[in-house]
C-alpha cells in the first residue's frame, strides 16, 4: 500500500515536472527558429559559393583554352550546376541525419533521468536485510529501458557494497581487518508481523589456493547452481552479464520465482559477492510466489 505522503510528494513532483517542461517550451521553440534561419542562411550561402565558384572555373577554363595549342585537347570541364546541387542536396542530408540522431540521443537521456529520479526515490536505502514491511524493499525494481535496467543494477549492487562493512557489524562479525578468524554458524528465525525471517551467519577457513577471481566468477555465472536452487545441475540461469552485476532467473520446483541480481567485487586482499531478489521486473512479469532474499559473502586473504 502507497502512503498518502508519499503519493502527495509523488503528485508535487510530477506538477513541478509538468511546470519544468512547460517553461522549456517556448525557449525550445525560439531555438528551433534560431536553427532554421542558420540552416537557411547557411544554405544560401553555399548556392551562393558556388555560383562564385563556377564563374571562377569557366574564367580559368577559358583562360586555359586560349593559352595551349589548337591540337592539344582540353583536360578540363566545367562543372555543371547539377553537379553543385547534388554535392549540396548530399550535405543537407548527412547535416540532417546527424540532426535527427543528436534529438533522439538527448530525448533518450531525458527518459533515462525522469526513470532513474523516480527509481532512486523508491529505493533511497536498501535495508540491512529482508524485512517485509518496508516498502522500499518490496518495490525493488528493475526497468526495461536497456540504459536504466543497467543503472539500476548497478545502484542496488553498489549499495549493498558499500554498507557491507556495517551490516557485517550489525550482525556481530569481526571486522575485516580483524585477526579473529574463529569459525562459527549461527542461524536465527525470527517472527515478525507472521513474516518469518531466517538468518543464517557464517564464517569459515577456505583454501588459500583458491584464486578470488575464481570465486567471483562461481558466483556470476553459477549463482543458482552454488546456492542449491537450479532444478538440475544442466539448467542455465544467467539471463543478464554486464559489469560486475549479472541477473539470474529459474523457476523452482517448488513453483516459487527467483529473480537473483549479483554484484561481484575485488578489491586488494578481499572479494565480495552481494545478492538480492528483485521483487518486481518489467522484463519479467509473473504472479508466482518469491521470497526477499538477501546474501552477503565476502573472501579475505
Amino acid at each position: 500500500m502507497v502512503k498518502s505522503e508519499d503519493a502527495a510528494v509523488s503528485k508535487d513532483s510530477d506538477e513541478k515536472s509538468l511546470q519544468k517542461r512547460l517553461k522549456r517550451r517556448p525557449y525550445i521553440r525560439s531555438k528551433m527558429r534560431e536553427y532554421r534561419e542558420k540552416e537557411k542562411l547557411e544554405l544560401a550561402y553555399l548556392r551562393a559559393h558556388a555560383q562564385a565558384l563556377d564563374a571562377e572555373l569557366r574564367h580559368f577554363t577559358k583562360q586555359h583554352q586560349s593559352t595551349r595549342p589548337k591540337n592539344q585537347p582540353s583536360v578540363l570541364s566545367p562543372l555543371s550546376w547539377q553537379h553543385v546541387k547534388d554535392a549540396l542536396h548530399g550535405a543537407r542530408k548527412a547535416v540532417e541525419a546527424d540532426r535527427d540522431s543528436l534529438t533522439n540521443q538527448v530525448e533518450d537521456a531525458q527518459e533515462v533521468v525522469r526513470e532513474m529520479t523516480t527509481w532512486v526515490a523508491m529505493h533511497r536505502r536498501i535495508p540491512a536485510r529482508p524485512n517485509a514491511a518496508t516498502l522500499t524493499w518490496q518495490d525493488l525494481t528493475l526497468l526495461a529501458n536497456p540504459t536504466s535496467r543497467q543503472l539500476g543494477k548497478l545502484w542496488i549492487a553498489q549499495q549493498m557494497y558499500f554498507n557491507a562493512t556495517n551490516t557485517f557489524k550489525q550482525y556481530g562479525f569481526p571486522a575485516v581487518e580483524s585477526t579473529t578468524s574463529a569459525p562459527f554458524l549461527q542461524a536465527d528465525c525470527i517472527l515478525n508481523d507472521d513474516i518469518w525471517t531466517y538468518c543464517s551467519k557464517n564464517q569459515f577457513m577456505m583454501d588459500a589456493r583458491l584464486p578470488f577471481q575464481l570465486l567471483l566468477a562461481t558466483f556470476k555465472q553459477h549463482l543458482c547452481h552454488t546456492l542449491l536452487l537450479a532444478r538440475n545441475d544442466a539448467e542455465v540461469t544467467l539471463r543478464e552479464s554486464e559489469g560486475p552485476t549479472s541477473l539470474h532467473q529459474t523457476v523452482t520446483v517448488d513453483n516459487e520465482a527467483i529473480n537473483l541480481l549479483c554484484g561481484c567485487f575485488a578489491d586488494e586482499g578481499r572479494a565480495m559477492v552481494v545478492v538480492t531478489q528483485i521483487q518486481q521486473d518489467e522484463m519479467w512479469v509473473h504472479d508466482l510466489p518469491q521470497r526477499h532474499r538477501i546474501m552477503l559473502y565476502v573472501a579475505t586473504d
